[in-house]
């Protein structure tokens, strides 16, 4: 198994927090992953047309991914996880 670690996450901005770079140390060198997450927090209208914003995880857009094998995709899960909020920013709404 490779050895992975976070190093971090540059967002195209605050209000368009789900596009940007994922830095990570894959077995002491730097990899870097363009718009490569997907999400499953959000927000959505209320019968009042009020915005109901939800938390989540981040996920992993497996195209991205595919020199990973299952166990190295769940690693950076976790550490994407832990590492980064998940929470809507706003940005779509």
């Amino acid at each position: 198994m490779k050895d992975i670690k976070f190093v971090k996450y540059e967002a195209v901005s605050d209000f368009n927090y789900c596009n940007g770079k994922l830095y990570l140390e894959v077995d002491g060198k730097e990899w870097v992953g363009n718009n490569v997450l997907d999400h499953d927090f959000g927000f959505y209208f209320d019968e009042n047309y009020d915005e109901v914003y939800y938390d989540g995880h981040w996920i992993l857009n497996e195209n991205y991914f595919k020199e990973f094998n299952e166990e190295e995709k769940k690693v950076i899960f976790k550490l994407v996880n832990d590492n980064m909020e998940a929470h809507c920013c706003g940005g779509c709404a």
